[in-house]
């Protein structure tokens, strides 16, 4: 089964924030991503871009918002070094076994946690002017230090790479997939997961053409 992860602020909600997380909190998206970052006081909030003086959800509190509910996370890091602190305080609220982590991620968690890391390949190459050659040779760097998702923009994704990962007995994290007829295509192939801006727009969509599919059965 393919995982919908709603990109933070998917479908026109504001991002990282507790709106984005309350709009979901009711449709059957499987995951959420929100951006980490460490504040000058040592907090884990939310954000994409560098911390200023203005708030931020801090992740405790966006942590207890979604604490009784199936949504799943992705803790896209974007500094280095967050890794024990988010598992600590997920784990405090028992989300640890629903939770990713992508972004700026140390291989060196592979051995603990390879099923949970989705490993971005922008952390092995720049995407500035790279092809097709870069990427498969990215892969095969993070496939030797463990790595069982990775985590790559759709762009750079095509059935050389997709038949690369099969041979590797890999799965593959795509982001950010915002055609809807390419997300149908995607999950038609089984990719792991598929994050995306229009992750309920996609879903409603979804939803109509199986309707439509069991009337036409039905009918037959």
């Amino acid at each position: 089964m393919t995982l919908i992860t709603a990109h933070s602020g998917s479908d026109g909600t504001p991002e990282n924030s507790l709106e984005f997380a309350a709009f979901f909190i009711d449709k059957p998206v499987d995951v959420l991503e929100i951006d980490v970052r460490k504040n000058r006081v040592g907090q884990l909030v939310l954000s994409h871009d560098e911390l200023t003086d203005r708030p931020y959800v801090s992740l405790e509190t966006f942590l207890k918002f979604i604490k009784t509910t199936p949504l799943k996370l992705n803790c896209d890091l974007k500094e280095a070094g967050l890794e024990t602190a988010v598992y600590e305080l997920v784990g405090h609220y028992d989300k640890w076994p629903d939770t990713f982590l992508s972004g700026k991620v140390s291989p060196n968690y592979l051995n603990k946690w390879s099923s949970q890391l989705l490993m971005n390949i922008e952390n092995t190459i720049s995407f500035s002017g790279k092809q097709g050659a870069d990427v498969s040779q990215a892969i095969n760097e993070l496939v030797e230090q463990g790595a069982k998702i990775i985590n790559m923009p759709d762009l750079f994704f095509n059935d050389e790479i997709f038949r690369q990962g099969q041979k590797a007995d890999l799965k593959f994290s795509l982001w950010t997939v915002n055609d809807l007829e390419r997300m149908k295509e995607l999950v038609g192939q089984h990719i792991f997961n598929i994050t995306s801006r229009k992750a309920w727009e996609y879903l409603q969509k979804r939803s109509w053409q199986d309707e439509v599919f069991e009337s036409e059965t039905s009918l037959s």
